[in-house]
């Protein structure tokens, strides 16, 4: 039996790997990441914040990315990177959609706390595991690639942010 054809120099499993399992997740941030910046004039309006709340609600999902990070690294170093993975981007997921329902400045803080935490542990401990599945030497190629994703959900979220 011949090995899958390369493309790139990853084979089959590392395009489903860097695209549908860590691509899309990254695309998903990348989304979300840009989400109250597009949002914060309404959001400043709605709730009568001040600067320094509005940035608070911003930046606090960066704690929780670092936060995340370092907690979910020793997490799946114990557990498994896979299941790690999987419950973080069911988290994200959850946690975006109850932020985007919240009614104060308050609980989408925390909704975004926690949605940094899911993050912080899905992207590191996802690239991680994407390059441990990396041939050795193609290791950049595949991160650069599925970094790529990021960006794209960025571009996405502003092309739907444009006034019709």
């Amino acid at each position: 039996m011949s090995p899958p054809p390369l493309f790139l120099g990853l084979n089959r499993y590392l395009w489903k790997l860097a695209v549908l399992g860590y691509g899309i997740g990254y695309f998903a941030d990348g989304m979300e990441m840009y989400l109250l910046s597009l949002i914060q004039e309404d959001i400043e309006e709605e709730w009568n914040m001040s600067a320094t709340d509005l940035g608070m609600v911003e930046g606090i999902v960066f704690i929780g990315m670092a936060v995340g990070a370092f907690g979910w690294g020793v997490a799946a170093d114990r557990l498994g990177r896979l299941p790690i993975i999987r419950f973080n981007i069911v988290m994200a997921t959850i946690l975006s959609f109850c932020s985007a329902a919240s009614r104060s400045a308050l609980v989408m803080g925390l909704l975004r706390f926690g949605f940094g935490l899911s993050i912080g542990g899905f992207v590191p401990v996802g690239g991680t595991l994407l390059a441990e599945c990396t041939a050795e030497g193609e290791e950049g190629i595949t991160m650069a690639l599925a970094g790529q994703f990021f960006t794209l959900g960025g571009i996405l979220e502003s092309l739907i942010a444009i006034p019709v």
